[in-house]
């Protein structure tokens, strides 16, 4: 097992996620999924898990002796789900809407070891203002 998690696979392209990794000093290589994120669902964190879940299994299919981690984050105010901007007009706009309103931020992450059938996942919730 030591070898198997001695470099794991990020499936993101998420500049923060892969600073936070260094910060900690993991060693990985970064290979985004191309998965479409689901927020359909009304449950933010059942969103968020499958979300997590599906891009780490995405990749992990191609590297099925690798540690795959998988993260998804979901902003909800008001019980709106926003999802990520579609291009900077639409990150402005968001950011305006959200600016001074306390709104939720769920953060789901997911662990895949397709090999030994493994997939763990966990979640968290802020809140920010």
């Amino acid at each position: 097992m030591k070898d198997i998690c001695k470099q794991i696979i990020l499936a993101s392209a998420s500049p923060r996620r892969r600073e936070l990794l260094r910060k900690e000093n993991f060693d990985f290589i970064a290979e985004p999924s191309n998965v479409e994120e689901n927020n359909a669902s009304e449950n933010f964190v059942e969103a968020a898990i499958a979300n997590a879940l599906a891009k780490a299994r995405d990749i992990s299919r191609k590297h099925p002796d690798r540690v795959v981690l998988g993260a998804d984050t979901i902003v909800v105010l008001d019980g709106i789900l926003y999802g990520k901007p579609k291009d900077l007009q639409n990150a402005k706009e968001m950011l305006m809407r959200l600016q001074g309103r306390t709104h939720s931020v769920f953060t789901a992450i997911a662990i895949v070891l397709k090999s030994q059938n493994i997939e763990k996942a966990s979640f968290c919730q802020s809140l920010v203002s």
